[in-house]
């Protein structure tokens, strides 16, 4: 799964899930993972309410053997869970007033197609073609300023800048952290404008 807070209360809740997930996954079932994430969300809401917890709504794409993949929404505050089935294997999403996501396909998990939600899940009839530019690559997870969505490729470790519809993408540089297990997330954090 990967997870987006919109807007972002903290720039270090969307880094926790996003390792929570990452390390989860790799050790129970996809169904167990879901349990598991379910009761440390619901717990993170509990204990941390007197603390302001967040309140806003967490978005995840669990696309863990699954196809399609499906959108969890997590609400900030109640902890209360949501699952949507999505039109295809949605890997990477990118929320402001939809949710954007773009789906990977074939051998080598190059971007296909991007969809548009409604911030409750319901596919909007919006798609978007695969972007020009990024083929061969594996982007595992995305985030927007608003504007501008991100995503990063996991067997490279580079990070892209696309339009809001996902097209245009540019490299906006290379991280020196290994591909695939270690680098797979990315947020945007509002507070100072830095990925």
């Amino acid at each position: 799964m990967r997870s987006r807070f919109v807007p972002k209360d903290s720039p270090l809740i969307p880094n926790l899930f996003s390792g929570m997930i990452r390390r989860l996954g790799a050790l129970w079932p996809k169904h167990a993972t879901r349990v598991v994430l379910a009761v440390a969300v619901a717990g993170l809401f509990a204990v941390s309410a007197a603390h302001a917890a967040p309140t806003s709504t967490l978005y995840m794409i669990d696309y863990y053997d699954t196809n399609p993949s499906t959108l969890v929404t997590v609400q900030g505050g109640t902890g209360a869970i949501t699952t949507t089935s999505m039109q295809s294997s949605d890997t990477t999403l990118a929320v402001t007033s939809t949710v954007k996501t773009l789906s990977q396909s074939g051998a080598d998990q190059s971007p296909v197609t991007g969809y548009q939600y409604t911030l409750n899940g319901t596919f909007t009839g919006t798609t978007y073609p695969a972007p020009a530019g990024v083929q061969g690559t594996f982007l595992t997870d995305g985030a927007s300023d608003g504007t501008n969505n991100y995503s990063v490729d996991s067997s490279s470790t580079t990070v892209f800048k696309f339009n809001g519809n996902w097209g245009n993408p540019q490299v906006l540089f290379t991280t020196p952290i290994g591909a695939y297990d270690d680098f797979r997330g990315i947020a945007y954090n509002n507070k100072d404008n830095t990925l």
